[in-house]
């Protein structure tokens, strides 16, 4: 991981997992893990009756990043190598939500330190950021579930050499492996929705089963040059469940690690 990136996302099969399960990673420099650590304790004590109502009532203790396990009910696992903590966050269905519920807290608290150091756009060029994500987990509201944040331009650029391509290697078949991990058993069938493709313009798009859902840089008020020269804004339509959610970050963080070995 290049050190001057406050976190990547990337992701890992079930055939290269130490678990046996797909993981979805996040990946932090150990100069920000102190930070981290102090600021998602901070979002967790906070929103803690929120917490509960999203995981429909069962009070499950949220594990801070201060040994082998972290998030609620442990669904993640914390790895520690060169100058880095990587968090693992095993796919899997019966804590389907403690999952979605500990990623966007780790998202959060994050984004808090990003943009605590990326104050203005003057820099951005000098930034080595691939992407800001966040997302969303709400009970009983519809696109409640939505993913969404900003391409910085380093990765911007590799977009603009790689326009018009589609599925990507290894992406689709990350994001069919998490929804068939994730999905009820009768939705399995559906996993070869997924998909990836990047526009003539540069924009890309993720696709998973559901009513038209996506995670995509829309073309509203966009041009091509954005990419290499702002943070470009992308969006989610119809996420309404956590699986969609999980399925469509696995892409997102398959697709990220695919660009980055293109650039190492």
């Amino acid at each position: 991981m290049n050190p001057l990136r406050i976190y990547d996302v990337s992701f890992i099969s079930k055939e290269t997992s130490a678990s046996g399960r797909p993981e979805i990673l996040v990946i932090i420099p150990e100069k920000y893990w102190l930070a981290f650590r102090t600021q998602v304790r901070e979002f967790v004590e906070r929103t803690a009756e929120q917490a509960v109502e999203y995981l429909l009532g069962k009070k499950s203790e949220f594990i801070f990043p201060e040994d082998e396990y972290y998030g609620f009910a442990s669904c993640c696992r914390v790895s520690t190598g060169a100058g880095i903590r990587t968090l693992h966050f095993e796919m899997c269905r019966p804590k389907i939500r403690q999952l979605s519920a500990s990623i966007c807290y780790t998202l959060l608290a994050l984004n808090v330190l990003l943009r605590q150091i990326v104050c203005a756009e003057d820099g951005l060029k000098k930034q080595h950021q691939y992407l800001e994500v966040e997302t969303l987990c709400s009970v009983g509201k519809a696109h409640g579930h939505a993913i969404y944040g900003h391409v910085f331009p380093s990765l911007g650029i590799w977009l603009k050499e790689h326009c018009g391509t589609e599925n990507l290697p290894g992406v689709p078949e990350a994001m069919e492996e998490v929804w068939v991990t994730v999905s009820e058993r009768n939705l399995h069938q559906y996993a070869d929705w997924s998909s990836v493709r990047i526009e003539e313009d540069g924009r890309f798009c993720f696709t998973c089963f559901g009513d038209a859902c996506d995670v995509a840089i829309y073309p509203d008020g966009f041009s091509r040059r954005d990419l290499e020269m702002h943070m470009v804004p992308f969006n989610a339509h119809n996420l309404d469940t956590p699986a969609q959610q999980l399925t469509l970050l696995a892409g997102l963080a398959a697709f990220s690690a695919h660009a980055r070995k293109e650039c190492s």
